[in-house]
Formats: C-alpha cells, sequence, structure tokens
C-alpha cells in the first residue's frame, strides 16, 4: 500500500482525531475502530503508514498503536508535556530499529522473518519517520537537512560489520546528528543543519572512523534536497543512487547525489528566449541555452560560485511575450567549449519555483515545442 494512494478523506478524517486533544488512549482506538468500522477496513494501517511508512496487517498497526499510545504516556511523564502521537511513534519505532536499546515491540514484523528482512523493515520505517520529523523543524527554521548512507564494499560483509560499524558511529557522531540507524545493506545517518558540501566531508571523516574497526573499506552516499521541502522517501532513494555512483567508482569514496536536470525534457532555446540573471546586487544578461521544467543551462561572462542563489528571467520574444522570473541555484559550472565566440562559462542551475511559476515554465517549454515541430520555414 503506497501512501499516495490512500485516500485523501481516510487520512483527513484521521488526522482530525489526531489533532483533537481529548483522543488519547481508548478513545483514540475507540475513534480509529469507528472509522474502520464504517467504510475504511485499514484505518490503523493507514495512520502508522500516514506518519512512519511502517505497512503492516491491520491487526498488527493495532496492536502497535496502542503500544505507541502506552509510549507516549512514558513520554509525557517523563518531559512534563503531551508530545503528541506523532513523536512518540518515531522515538517507539527508533528503539525497535537500534539494537542497543529494547522496547518489546516485536509483533511489528512476523517473529517467523528472518533478522535481515526485519532489520531492514523496522530501520527503514524508523529512517523515513526520524528524516519526516527533522525535515519538517529544517523547514520551519530555514535550515538544510542531509543524510548519508555507508555500506562496506566487500561483497562478504553483512549484518555483523553494520552493527559494528553502527556502534563506533554512535561515538563519532555529533550531539545534534540522529543515532545510525541499520538498513537492509547500509547504515543511514540523518544530519540535521547540514548542506551536502558538509555532509560530504562529514561522509568521508565517518569513513575514515569505519576504517579504524578493520580492513573493510566503506563507501558513502550523500543526499540533500535542493531548495524544496525535504522527502524522506526522495532523500534515501538519491542518497542509495549516490552509494551506488561511489561503488561503481572503485569503492572506498564518498559521493554526493547531484540534481540531474536530465529527468526533464529539454528544449534548446535559440533566440525564442531572453534570459537575465540577477545576483549580489548586480544584473547580467545571459544566453539560455536550453531549458526545462526543473532547470536551465546558461552561458555567462561571469563565473558563479557553485551553490550561489540568483533569480533569473525569462522573456519571450514579442510585445506580447510572457515573462518569468525565478529563484534559482547553481549547480554545475564549466568552461564554454573552444573554439567559441560566445560567452565563456556555462553554468547549469536548478529552479526553486512556486508551483504558479512551474505552470509558466511548461507553458514556456510548449512553445519552444511547438516552434521546433514548425521548423524554422514555417514559424
Amino acid at each position: 500500500m503506497n501512501p499516495r494512494d490512500l485516500g485523501r478523506e481516510l487520512r483527513d478524517r484521521i488526522q482530525e482525531i489526531l489533532d483533537e486533544p481529548s483522543m488519547r488512549g481508548a478513545r483514540l482506538a475507540q475513534a480509529l475502530d469507528e472509522i474502520g468500522g464504517r467504510d475504511e477496513p485499514h484505518a490503523f494501517r493507514t495512520l502508522l503508514l500516514m506518519l512512519t511508512r511502517l505497512d503492516v496487517p491491520e491487526t498488527q498497526a493495532h496492536r502497535t498503536v496502542v503500544q505507541i499510545e502506552e509510549h507516549r504516556a512514558m513520554l509525557e511523564q517523563q518531559l512534563g508535556r503531551d508530545p503528541g502521537f506523532a513523536v512518540a511513534a518515531h522515538d517507539l519505532l527508533s528503539d525497535v530499529a537500534d539494537p542497543a536499546r529494547g522496547s518489546g515491540l516485536d509483533d511489528v514484523v512476523s517473529p517467523e522473518a528472518p533478522a535481515g528482512e526485519r532489520d531492514s523493515g523496522l530501520g527503514e520505517a524508523s529512517f523515513l519517520a526520524s528524516a519526516a520529523v527533522e525535515g519538517r523543524r529544517c523547514e520551519r527554521y530555514g535550515r538544510p537537512l542531509s543524510v548519508v548512507l555507508l555500506a562496506p564494499d566487500a561483497a562478504s560483509a553483512g549484518g555483523r560489520e553494520l552493527r559494528a560499524g553502527a556502534t563506533a558511529l554512535r561515538d563519532a557522531a555529533r550531539d545534534v546528528d540522529d543515532r545510525p540507524i541499520i538498513l537492509e545493506d547500509s547504515l543511514a545517518l540523518i544530519l540535521p543543519h547540514t548542506d551536502a558540501a558538509r555532509a560530504l566531508l562529514t561522509a568521508e571523516r565517518l569513513r575514515a572512523v569505519l576504517r579504524l574497526g578493520g580492513d573493510i573499506c566503506w563507501s558513502a552516499g550523500v543526499a540533500a534536497p535542493a531548495g524544496a521541502p525535504p522527502d524522506p522517501v526522495t532523500m534515501l532513494r538519491d542518497a542509495r543512487r549516490a552509494l551506488a555512483t561511489a561503488r561503481q567508482d572503485g569503492g572506498d569514496r564518498s559521493h554526493a547525489h547531484r540534481l540531474e536536470r536530465r529527468g526533464h525534457p529539454r528544449r534548446p532555446a535559440g533566440s525564442a528566449l531572453r534570459a537575465i540573471i540577477r545576483r549580489d546586487g548586480d544584473e547580467h544578461a545571459a544566453e539560455l541555452v536550453d531549458l526545462s521544467i526543473g532547470g536551465a543551462c546558461l552561458r555567462l561572462r561571469q563565473r558563479p560560485e557553485p551553490g550561489a542563489p540568483l533569480r533569473l528571467t525569462l522573456r519571450e520574444d514579442g510585445p506580447r511575450g510572457r515573462v518569468v522570473t525565478m529563484q534559482a541555484r547553481t549547480v554545475r559550472v564549466s568552461d564554454a567549449p573552444r573554439p567559441d565566440e560566445g560567452p565563456p562559462i556555462t553554468a547549469g542551475v536548478a529552479f526553486l519555483p512556486e508551483r504558479g511559476d512551474r505552470s509558466v515554465i511548461a507553458g514556456l517549454l510548449a512553445a519552444l515545442a511547438g516552434d521546433a515541430n514548425q521548423g524554422p520555414g514555417r514559424r
């Protein structure tokens, strides 16, 4: 069951229950039972998917929700305030995924399941829950968030090496870092207040720590969202891709995932669009090479710093041409091919747009596609 496939009405009703302060313990379970008793037979399962991405049968989900409520009451006594259901769920599932802490939550995954399957399922659920909490916090305060995956390069390495590595990393992690989470074939660390460049340095430091524990080489994959609200599933996917790239390049190294505009169809711009960039209070004309829904390739006369923010204004030719201004970030900078009489710098930028801006960009792309289909003789 994919969270995107869940009925909006069901999720809204569950959220209304969670937002009601009086819905605690037995009352919460009863309210969810009443939802399930009418039209939706999976209210408890849906609740866990909404908050933790943990997908278990409805009967196990019911027992898990009860245990989360018990854990919530215990946290309330310790903290002197109600932490809320989501925080209690995250804390309890983190205990399950951490072999150094016991929780008694053995029925979330079938006891007959292999140990690797149990660790990977609960570890990934714990990671997604933790990353969701940190992502909301970093979004609220405008701070970056990164994820690092570390895995041994040796094909024979398995759970024993991952558990030993997790123990070593707990001693090396900063106070603000989440503790390492054991996934199926890697260790995951969430780095709040850390951008991609600093996360890459952290990954190198952690790899050095892991090398101290034996002769096994480790590789690392780093992912950080570029401006958009952090999405745990996307960050985990991107970190895994970066880890796979590090291994393909020979292993024993770290690699950061790069936002790749080629995931979107690109359209050569030609002379149909004029571009102006504004950064550091200055305004410069730019040559637009191509455009996609996610970014653009520009030719510039001044070299921007990678990661530098800028504003890009695109204007269609003609008296009624559309104009759109995009918030963007420089992701790649290189020298233009020689010999070439154009601007000497090529820069790739990624858009950080609002939804309305995306619709305008889509319209510009459609116009470019129409011009290309008509051909130069029929425009």
